[in-house]
């Protein structure tokens, strides 16, 4: 099961201005087309064989319209607030 992130952007916090902060949207300004259309939160799995990096590749398939044996649920207006800690190619 994943989460599809549609858009996103760095909070408006005090850090958003030190170098740390600079370096995060330099970051997220640069990510191509093809990694802002895989990004995802991976919210569970079928079973613990299940490898939680599987859900990029239903996200990607789910994007571009193959949903075959998919299914979806708009949370239109809901929002969140996260840390980046790990990104997977």
């Amino acid at each position: 099961m994943a989460i599809t992130v549609n858009d996103f952007e760095l909070d408006g916090s005090p850090d958003t201005h030190s170098s740390v902060g600079q370096e995060g949207n330099e970051f997220v300004t640069k990510l191509s087309e093809e990694v802002r259309n895989g990004l995802h939160i991976t919210a569970g799995t079928r079973d613990p064989n299940v490898s939680t990096v599987e859900a990029k590749a239903l996200v990607e398939a789910w994007r571009s319209g193959k949903r075959s044996g998919t299914g979806s649920l708009d949370l239109e207006g809901l929002t969140a607030r996260g840390r980046i800690k790990r990104l997977f190619g």
